[in-house]
């Protein structure tokens, strides 16, 4: 069978006959998500790279392997699909591609063959899931976890999954952080704790935690979650041992050195790995240096003075260029000697890689600096866009550099003189936060973000600058509050920050926050009060052509209305709302405005445009990630195709639709509730208990690949 069409369509039908997701396809050909969501719906094409590992997912046949790659890769002559199909027998399930994000190293790893047997043994033990490479800072921790996953990587069916946790410092962050780099993401009433350990129950994955010294309170955490995953091993690197049950340590030994205190000749210092490293390191900073007689006692010393240290030798041997081995040892003499009138305390090799990068150390800081400067930057360019017809692709991007957006705000709260740098970030980030669903690290983010500004306020007077950052963080916390329902503390803080807004005298914040505290009055239950902020808002938004607080303020007043009974006039403002947030391009947006109009619609009897409006909000949440925005849609869906008499289909999407709710932890309102409820009781009488539990159990036991797309079919 040939037919004509793009090749995203025909992956997206081929996926659906092998039973695949979008998250398992990608899974299996070892790309993301959105990779595999771009190629379906045409907006890329897949690479040659990724176009063969799609053959074999795809059970491409040797026949079809050519056409198959030329119609992926859109190539001359190759405007027909390979033959697909459909088998008679059911094909076997696929076999999943193990997860692997291990860093490829760009240089060899040197003189350590015997700490990687070692290691590598104590995790193939039975008894052996928690191993921990303790060792000072500078000695190899991290590129030794490297090689030993990447030599162990065959042992574990699903993979080795590496997590930096450099970027963090908050213990509490530690989980989230591991279930992100899996790509499992956060979910209503669940902890990021069952989330993971329900991802990784049945799994067997090597979890490799880099730099855990800094969030060692988190340790009894990783115990817990070995003890929930029987087929999970985690390698730790880290300065000091996690002191749990059940843990093995490998303390990773200095590079070997040779003896000073007999000559030793130059040809046969390379068979020390401490020599070797420096020289590697040393002819790639400067591609003339050459061991020799003359200069290989002078090497010799610098590794000893540099307690064979990795780091230190490397960051040594990177001054060759500049700096000959004699005046190389000098210098480093000399700062050894400074510190040894330092605290008494320091452990020597704590001194020895302080010496070491004594040279680099304030290149370090302005690095700090300049990372920070650059995500800001990344962060406030994409904060408008949020609401623009680029929304999508900003959401993907800063998805993508979340782990430096963390670092680069982690690191702010450190250095007492960037508190406006934090502000800004977390100013410019929680909206992203919500988006994503990150409510709860968004939310502790914004509320460490605003002790660290309010300490520095009782220590100096804040510059204007500083309060506008605090007016921002102060809205975006309380908007992260009541959206995980604690309205109450919401309302103090966006009271808090329009009261800073307007002692500061700048209008321009002033409609947006108004706007959120209609909302939360709304879910108060206090309408007037919501009326009352939602028409201040509108009419200041528009006195500032502010196209987003007008038209935020005009779905809201219509939502009002729609409560108070004004149902018409709630469709006009709607209308009106839905109009400007098409022209700005703001997709999230315009997805509420069209459910919200769907539903009034369809209360006036209007059930064909009610389900086009529906389709269409889905279709656009769909798109964006928005799974807590998708529940609505899918409501809606169920109720209208009950209207259009097909209960047993409608039965189904209610299946969907509880199934959704419960994995995200969503609250229903009462109202919701016995909506939910008195629809499940109509169609249960038409198509009787048995019947609509069956069929409803479907819709439940659907991927939410199969639920979109079933919801859609026409």
């Amino acid at each position: 069978m040939q037919e004509e069409t793009s090749f995203g369509e025909w992956l997206k039908r081929r996926r659906g006959a092998l039973g695949l997701t979008q998250k398992g396809l990608a899974f299996q050909a070892g790309c993301s998500v959105v990779t595999i969501r771009k190629i379906e719906t045409g907006e890329r094409r897949p690479s040659g790279q990724l176009a063969v590992r799609l053959a074999e997912c795809l059970r491409i046949s040797t026949e079809e392997y050519e056409t198959f790659v030329a119609f992926a890769r859109a190539e001359p002559e190759s405007d027909h699909l390979p033959v697909v199909a459909q088998p008679a027998v059911p094909l076997p399930p696929p076999q999943p591609r193990p997860f692997n994000n291990l860093p490829r190293p760009l240089t060899p790893l040197i003189g350590r063959n015997q700490d990687v047997a070692a290691a590598r043994n104590y995790l193939r033990r039975p008894d052996s899931r928690l191993l921990t490479l303790v060792g000072p800072p500078g000695i190899g921790k991290t590129r030794l976890s490297f090689q030993v996953a990447a030599e162990l990587a065959g042992d574990f069916t699903n993979g080795v999954c590496f997590v930096s946790l450099a970027p963090i410092s908050d213990p509490s962050l530690v989980v989230a952080t591991i279930a992100q780099t899996l790509g499992v993401r956060e979910s209503g009433a669940d902890s990021w704790l069952q989330r993971l350990a329900g991802y990784l129950h049945d799994q067997q994955v090597l979890l490799v935690l880099d730099n855990f010294e800094q969030v060692i309170e988190a340790a009894p955490v990783v115990a817990e979650l070995l003890a929930l995953c029987p087929g999970v091993k985690i390698l730790v690197t880290s300065r000091e041992p996690l002191r749990v049950r059940g843990e093995w340590q490998y303390p990773v030994p200095p590079l070997t050195l040779p003896d000073l205190n007999r000559p030793v000749p130059a040809a046969e210092l390379p068979r020390y790995p401490s020599i070797t490293l420096f020289v590697a390191r040393a002819q790639a900073a400067n591609p003339a240096f050459v061991l020799n007689e003359a200069n290989a006692p002078l090497v010799a010393q610098i590794c000893a003075r540099l307690d064979g240290l990795p780091l230190a030798i490397e960051l040594a041997a990177a001054r060759s260029k500049s700096l000959p081995p004699r005046e190389m040892l000098a210098r480093l003499d000399h700062r050894l000697a400074l510190l040894r009138d330092g605290p008494r305390d320091l452990p020597p090799r704590h001194q020895t890689l302080r010496a070491a990068i004594g040279w680099s150390y304030e290149l370090l800081d302005a690095w700090q600096r300049r990372h920070a400067t650059y995500y800001l930057a990344l962060a406030e360019t994409a904060k408008p866009a949020l609401r623009g017809p680029e929304q999508r692709t900003w959401l993907e991007q800063l998805e993508e550099e979340h782990n430096n957006l963390r670092a680069a705000l982690g690191w702010a709260l450190s250095q007492p003189k960037e508190v406006v740098t934090a502000l800004r970030l977390g100013g410019a980030l929680w909206r992203f936060w919500e988006l994503r669903g990150y409510l709860r690290e968004g939310r502790q983010s914004l509320n460490d973000v605003l002790f660290q500004s309010e300490r520095l306020m009782l220590l100096r007077k804040p510059d204007k600058s500083h309060l506008l950052g605090h007016a921002e963080v102060l809205h975006g916390a309380g908007k992260l509050a009541n959206d995980q329902g604690d309205s109450q503390t919401a309302l103090s803080l966006c009271e808090q920050s329009l009261a800073l807004w307007r002692e500061l005298g700048v209008e321009q914040g002033i409609p947006l926050v108004l706007n959120s505290l209609g909302v939360i009055a709304q879910s108060l239950g206090d309408y007037d009060r919501a009326m009352a902020a939602h028409t201040a808002g509108l009419s200041l938004a528009r006195q500032l052509n502010d196209r987003v607080g007008t038209y935020l303020a005009l779905f809201n007043l219509a939502e009002v209305l729609t409560v108070q009974g004004n149902e018409q006039q709630a469709i006009t403002l709607h209308e009106e709302s839905l109009a400007l947030k098409q022209e700005h391009g703001d997709t999230w947006s315009i997805g509420w405005s069209l459910a919200a109009l769907a539903r009034l619609l369809f209360r006036q009897g209007n059930i064909a445009r009610a389900t086009a409006l529906y389709e269409e909000s889905l279709k656009l949440r769909w798109k964006l990630g928005d799974r807590w925005s998708m529940i609505e849609s899918l409501y809606g869906l169920a109720e209208v195709t009950a209207a259009w008499q097909q209960p047993e289909r409608a039965a189904r999407l209610l299946g969907v639709f509880a199934n959704l709710v419960t994995k995200l932890g969503v609250e229903l309102s009462p109202q919701g509730r016995q909506a939910y409820d008195r629809l499940a009781a109509a169609l249960a009488a038409q198509l009787g208990e048995t019947a609509f539990t069956s069929v409803w159990k479907d819709g439940q036991a659907m991927s939410l690949d199969q639920a979109v797309d079933y919801a859609l079919e026409s």
